[in-house]
């Protein structure tokens, strides 16, 4: 594990030093790099950023983990203080790794960039000294923009991801707002259909109540009614 930490720190400060200088190597590199980051290469790199993430987290906690236990008064031999120089050892060497490869992505970010704002400056300049009505001059320039439409290919490329994800992300709050809405005219329908149910319930009751009064009243009639038709029946008697 430490031989293969070391021998990819050494190889990243190997690339680090050719990107730094304007040699034949470096405009290779530069080429490997924008191959390498097209297709799936840049899913396997952070795969791979990620994976020694978490193993340089592993390494942290085991390291504390002994100290800790230190700390508290247990037990310290030789073997935990072996375990923690070895787990600071790895964590340092994979914080390493991940800072260099982080330094070696940003250094061909604005490497790229500037020869784009060279070659753009440079059509700029040309274009400018073609006023003096040289055809040929003309001709030139135009081939060299097509050359650098071409090379800001990529770029453009990147441009619009990024005005996708930001337009996704102005979607996506809309949606959000939108769904808060919903819930709020769900939560005072909910509302409404409970007071409108409590509402049912009271005339419901007041309903029962008016039948009740009226089979009572219904029974004093017939009541009456007997009364009177008995009454009446001894009259004729």
């Amino acid at each position: 594990m430490l031989f293969l930490l070391f021998s990819l720190i050494l190889s990243e400060l190997l690339l680090l030093l050719i990107l730094s200088f304007k040699t034949p190597f470096r405009k290779l590199l530069i080429l490997l790099l924008d191959t390498t980051k097209q297709g799936q290469a840049p899913l396997i790199a952070k795969t791979i950023a990620a994976t020694v993430y978490a193993l340089l987290m592993s390494r942290l906690y085991s390291f504390i983990e002994i100290r800790r236990r230190f700390n508290d008064g247990g037990a310290f031999g030789s073997t935990d203080q072996v375990l923690m120089g070895h787990y600071l050892l790895q964590a340092t060497l994979m914080g390493i790794f991940l800072f260099l490869g982080l330094m070696i992505d940003r250094l061909h970010h604005y490497i790229r960039e500037l020869r784009l704002l060279r070659k753009s400056m440079k059509i700029l300049k040309k274009t400018q000294d073609s006023s003096n009505g040289d055809a040929w001059t003309r001709e030139v320039t135009k081939e060299e923009i097509e050359e650098l439409k071409t090379n800001n290919g990529h770029l453009n490329f990147e441009i619009n991801q990024k005005e996708g994800i930001t337009a996704l992300k102005m979607k996506i709050k809309q949606l959000e707002s939108e769904s808060a809405g919903r819930r709020e005219r769900k939560k005072t329908a909910e509302a409404s259909s409970v007071a409108l149910t409590k509402q049912f319930e009271g005339i419901q009751l007041k309903y029962n109540g008016l039948q009740e009064e009226n089979m009572k009243l219904r029974k004093q009639l017939k009541s009456l009614d007997r009364k009177w038709s008995s009454s009446r029946g001894k009259k004729n008697e």
